[in-house]
Parts: C-alpha cells; structure tokens; sequence
C-alpha cells in the first residue's frame, strides 16, 4: 500500500492510481474475507484504505470504509475516485449519474481509426453472449463515446476517448465494434458480423488507461482535474 500512488486526500475524498492486474472492489462472496486473507489477494479499496492508514498512522480499522462511486476494470490502469463520507458518496454518486464527471481515457487499437464520436444503445447480451449494442428501438442504454487521435504508430492507433455516459465496458465495446478493438482485449474481439480481430500486439495486458478524472469537489464545489500518463 505505501506503494500506491495517492493524488489528492481529505475527509471526504480519496483519488489514486490504479494499478493494471486489481480488482477495484471486491466480489460480493468474498466481503467476509479475513484480514490475513485480503492481504494476499488485495483489491484497490483495500491498498487505497491501507495507504490512507500508512500516510495518517492510523490503524486502518479505526478509519472510516471507502464508499465505491465508479470503478474500473481488473486490467485497466489509472484514476479512481473514492468517497470517504456520506456527503461525497451522495454528490458523487449524482455527477456520475447526471454524466457531468469528466472520464477520458488513453487507448491503443490496431490499424488506422479516425476521430469520430460513437454512439449506440448497450445490453448485456446483444445476441452473441456479449454485451454489446442492439439496432432495436428502444431498448437498452444510450453510450456516447467521442474519440480524438493522439498519435499514428506503426500499425495502430493511439487515441483518447473521453465518456459522455459510463456504461459498462462502454470503450471496449465500442471500439471493437468499429473494428479497432482494444491491444491485449481477451474477452471483447468478436465484431457484430461474428468475425474475430486478431490481436498481433502482444500486449501484456489490456491498452486501456484511465488517464483524466474531473468533478467538483463534493464539500466545496471546487472543480477537481486529475491527469495522469503511462
């Protein structure tokens, strides 16, 4: 824990650095877990709380929990907001519901993608197993992704994708279902028409980093920006 990386902490916010390979929370049939148990296989609440503990000296039983207000993926890296009151979970929790959080994010693809916004309904199964987007009218939730380029490599794409609504695996569905799956995605490779992407990177994890995080401050109303680089 002394290890992760803190960005801003008060009494009623926390912003870290996660790390690529963490869990941001536990899975619900492990919250009876044991002390000894968490430590060996950590989530980020639990090294964020730790931390919290290391820099205050304080035992970390004796702080108040993490209150989850976002999350991001096992193997995706960057920026992650935790409330530590009541207050902030709430406000929080309402400028990601209302979108007005600021999410953008660091992505490397294969071939050569344009700027472009995406723009698409998403449920969980979109009739391959996957989530994805449905044509259908009226079902599902609207996902709005705008994507800049930042740099053409040899072969791919780095781009920036800022979130103007946060679904789940909003990124990576979408750019795979544009043809530009995200370098070292497992799971997230098939295109609409069944045919796979083949992944010739060799990423060792998946591109995807969680590079710019901004809201206002819960207490204050002080707007927060939060940029990182890997």
């Amino acid at each position: 824990p002394e290890r992760l990386v803190v960005r801003h902490l008060d009494e009623h916010v926390v912003v870290v650095e996660k790390p690529a390979g963490v869990n941001t929370v536990r899975h619900p049939a492990e919250l009876e877990w044991s002390e000894q148990r968490r430590e060996l296989d950590p989530t980020l609440e639990d090294l964020t709380l730790w931390a919290i503990a290391h820099q205050l000296n304080r035992p970390a039983r004796d702080l108040p929990r993490l209150r989850i207000v976002h999350r991001l993926d096992k193997e995706t890296s960057g920026l992650v907001v935790f409330a530590r009151s009541v207050l902030a979970e709430r406000e929080l929790g309402l400028q990601f519901k209302r979108h007005t959080v600021v999410r953008r994010y660091c992505v490397v693809v294969p071939g050569i993608m344009t700027a472009q916004t995406i723009r698409s309904n998403l449920v969980e199964d979109r009739g391959d197993g996957r989530r994805g987007s449905t044509h259908l009218p009226g079902v599902g939730k609207e996902a709005v992704t705008h994507v800049t380029v930042e740099e053409r490599l040899n072969g791919y794409t780095l781009l920036s994708c800022r979130l103007e609504t946060g679904r789940t695996h909003q990124i990576r569905i979408h750019l795979s279902e544009a043809g530009h799956p995200v370098c070292g995605d497992k799971v997230l490779v098939k295109r609409p028409d069944g045919t796979v992407c083949e992944d010739k990177s060799g990423a060792r994890r998946l591109a995807l980093h969680a590079t710019e995080l901004g809201f206002e401050h819960p207490a204050t109303g002080e707007f927060h920006d939060f940029t990182v680089r890997r």
